[in-house]
């Protein structure tokens, strides 16, 4: 990007949030009232062209990770406009993210992304690059409104007026969620409130949703998400972040849903769900805390309810999509045209029903009827609506063949989410009889128009030989394109295959740079296959040993909440195979998984009671139980450590049959040493018939 008139090291400067000035790179801290400084850009707009076509007009927005300016964009004429062009608004990001390899990726995979997003409640990015000089930029919809914030501080404010807002952004989620990406940084500031002409029912303002992407794109892999500025700025807000995000665990949709949960809480109660005087104190309360709040009558008592069940602490416990919690805050709102919030009851009219259970079912058909008219109008998107609605357990209108007739429509109409659905319903006969050859012909179709994810899925079906006949350059292919365009899953089965000669010829170069793109991007599985390749190498192709880099992706992968990732480092730690012992952390991070109920940390957890090392004392009695917990879990290990246990009387007396039985419940997991120790027992006349040896023996083998 080039500034006319200026330089890019003569834009960087730092910035105090309290009194807003600017002083030069180098120092640390505001020297008028001592607040931390971070780094920003800054140059006084004087008919600036960016790119040759982006007229910077005014500064319109700071803060710690960039500037956002308005401007006229020279390349799309628009007569109505005062300049003659349409207007934008330009973020450019700060110089941190241009000098980090890292974080340019991130920035390019999120805000294409972005741009593939077309709703209106979101706000839509028309482009974005890094500019020559290195500093990434987005190109947005210019919005004129009120962000949401401001409007929560308004004493005059309509409780009704913050549910319809709630209610657009919902959909706006909702239609992210479906195309498999998460915001992350729900707040009211990220949402603004714009004014527009009255619709058929009465409104006059709609909520558009922005921002999308730009927590991650300064979160580096296995970084944990609550990361300061120098102004105390967080990439993710802590007042309306969820439990996994602030542990800096692997999020999903489902984080999204808890941070809307804080900001209807906040339309309620007026505050939002937790504040404390320190970040790490809003932090510990969204981790530990249940937020209280008494409502002053019946719709508060509901928009509470609906707020509590999308603050579960567990994501299994909220609400699984966002679709859902829009349903409850829609029968919500409709309830409050019979409702008297001085009386605090329901006003019975002669049109209303009595039966307040009623009347939200029949708003929801009164809903179900207006999206059918629309869809039957050709409307694509009241189509994909309607394939959800049919689609889900919960809804009223589930019906799977109405949901694949719709989603059939909606798929006709060159709609690429619905082509997938296509695929999936296909694949798994939902709403229609199963068949992999109709599942990778829609697979296809979207693939075909550059859909990453359907370029995986249809290059992994030419692997498998599924609906189509086994071609290993097709899946070669297919599987490369979905890497080219960043699909991070892609890029993991595509990397270890190659890397470990799966399917394909071993290819280690390759191979690892697919895995390093993929964990670059945050895949966890790619961090902790890393992580063993560096410590192990592959089998098809020994690789010298790199004990600094498998520690490093497995903190990455642990980082992000795995528990495998975190049990071998504790492993590693505890043995030293990574050429690092640390006792206290090792015990720390397997006692942390084995209170999780992970098989494997149970197993070491057990093996440290069983043999007394590492900081802890012998106790057979603490070894028996986990070592019995995580063999009922299925740990071969566990049931190989338990068997050996009972047959040297570890626990007491010599226990054969025990001994047996677990050793050929690990057997039977074609755990090797399960098999071999089994055979020995057939072999001595432990167990069983002599005659019996050759066929464990064969297992071994």
């Amino acid at each position: 990007m080039t500034l006319e008139s200026d330089s890019v090291d003569g834009l960087q400067v730092n910035y105090c949030q309290i009194c807003k000035q600017e002083y030069p790179l180098g120092s640390s801290f505001c020297p008028k009232d001592g607040g931390a400084l971070s780094s920003t850009l800054s140059y006084k707009p004087a008919s600036f062209m960016l790119e040759g076509r982006y007229e910077i007009v005014e500064e319109i927005g700071r803060g710690g990770m960039g500037v956002i300016y308005k401007a006229y964009d020279h390349k799309a004429p628009a007569s109505e406009s005062e300049s003659g062009f349409e207007t934008v608004a330009i973020k450019v990001l700060v110089k941190e993210t241009a000098e980090d390899s890292v974080m340019r990726k991130r920035f390019m995979n999120e805000a294409r992304a972005a741009s593939s997003l077309s709703h209106p409640n979101i706000v839509k990015v028309k482009d974005y690059a890094v500019s020559q000089d290195g500093l990434p930029f987005m190109v947005m919809q210019y919005l004129e409104g009120t962000p949401l914030d401001e409007l929560l501080e308004s004493p005059d404010c309509m409780l009704s007026v913050l549910i319809l807002c709630l209610i657009d952004i919902c959909g706006a989620l909702e239609h992210a969620h479906r195309r498999h990406i998460v915001h992350r940084d729900i707040k009211p500031g990220n949402v603004m409130v714009l004014t527009k002409p009255v619709d058929q029912s009465g409104r006059n303002f709609s909520a558009v949703l922005v921002d999308f992407g730009i927590a991650k794109i300064f979160t580096r892999p296995g970084q944990i998400s609550l990361r300061l500025t120098q102004t105390g700025e967080v990439f993710g807000s802590p007042l309306y972040m969820s439990p996994e995000q602030c542990m800096g665990q692997k999020i999903d949709h489902r984080s999204d849903i808890y941070s809307m949960g804080c900001m209807l809480f906040e339309c309620v109660a007026g505050r939002p769900p937790f504040e404390g005087e320190s970040y790490i104190k809003v932090v510990f309360s969204h981790i530990n805390d249940q937020p209280e709040f008494k409502p002053a009558n019946a719709i508060e008592g509901r928009l509470y309810e609906i707020a509590l069940k999308a603050l579960a602490k567990e994501p299994d416990e909220r609400y699984q999509s966002m679709l859902e919690m829009k349903d409850d805050l829609q029968n919500c709102y409709d309830s409050l045209e019979f409702y008297s919030a001085e009386q605090d009851r329901y006003i019975q009219e002669p049109q209303a029903l009595a039966d307040d259970a009623e009347r939200v079912r029949e708003s929801h058909q009164k809903r179900m009827l207006d999206l059918l008219a629309r869809a039957e109008s050709g409307d694509t998107q009241a189509k994909m609506e309607l394939v959800y609605f049919y689609s889900q357990e919960w809804s009223q209108s589930f019906h799977p063949e109405e949901a694949f007739r719709w989603c059939e429509s909606a798929a006709k109409d060159g709609n690429i989410e619905a082509r997938l659905d296509m695929g999936s319903y296909y694949e798994n006969g939902f709403g229609v009889e199963a068949s992999d050859a109709m599942a990778f012909y829609w697979y296809s179709s979207a693939a075909l128009d550059g859909n990453a994810f359907a370029e995986f899925l249809v290059g992994s079906r030419y692997l498998e030989g599924r609906g189509t006949d086994k071609n290993l350059d097709s899946a070669r292919h297919w599987l490369n394109r979905a890497c080219e365009h960043d699909d991070v899953d892609a890029q993991y089965y595509l990397g270890y295959k190659l890397l470990h000669g799966e399917d394909f010829e071993p290819d280690c170069q390759a191979g690892l740079y697919w895995l390093n793109r993929s964990a670059e991007l945050g895949n966890v599985d790619a961090q902790i296959a890393l992580g063993y390749f560096y410590l192990t190498g592959a089998k098809t192709m020994p690789y010298e040993p790199n004990p600094q880099l498998a520690i490093y992706w497995m903190e990455c992968a642990a980082e992000q909440g795995s528990k495998e990732a975190r049990t071998s480092l504790g492993g590693w730690l505890a043995d030293g195979r990574a050429g690092t012992v640390d006792e206290e952390r090792a015990v720390a991070l397997i006692k942390e998984c084995a209170s999780e109920g992970y098989p494997a940390a149970l197993t070491w957890l057990g093996t440290f009671y069983l043999k007394g090392f590492h900081k802890i004392k012998k106790d057979l009695q603490k070894a028996l139980k986990h070592l019995k917990e995580a063999a009922e879990l299925d740990n071969a290990d566990a049931m190989f450590f338990l068997a050996n246990s009972y047959y040297d009387g570890t626990f007491g007396e010599e226990d054969h049959e025990a001994a047996f039985y677990w050793y050929k419940k690990g057997a039977e997991l074609n755990d090797p040493d399960c098999c071999y120790a089994l055979a020995c027992m057939y072999r001595d006349g432990h167990w069983g018939k002599a005659e019996r040896i050759h066929k464990m023996v064969a297992a071994v083998c």
